[in-house]
């Protein structure tokens, strides 16, 4: 069986329901669930910083699809950024 090179960790809050978190060499989808998680549990700091790390791994072009794709979700993730810095939640923005 081949192996894979994996980092995994145990983490808290809502991802700890999951179990073991394990990021290694995963699909684009599952890089977005990620971010999603992340946001979910208001870590946006991390979730934009491994959404840039995806950027630099891909090497995406700025007129690509996934590159549109990455683009909107930092914009979202820094939208409830900001918003989290004024108290209020996804459900109160303007």
């Amino acid at each position: 069986m081949a192996s894979t090179a994996w980092n995994c960790s145990p983490i808290t809050n809502a991802l700890e329901r999951n179990g073991w978190w394990c990021s290694g060499e995963g699909t684009n989808d599952a890089r977005f669930a990620e971010a999603g998680l992340l946001v979910g549990d208001e870590r946006y700091a991390e979730a934009l910083d491994m959404m840039d790390n995806f950027v630099e791994e891909h090497a995406t072009t700025n007129n690509s699809l996934l590159w549109q794709e990455v683009k909107r979700m930092m914009d979202y993730i820094g939208i409830l950024t900001e918003a989290d810095e004024d108290e209020r939640g996804a459900y109160q923005l303007d």
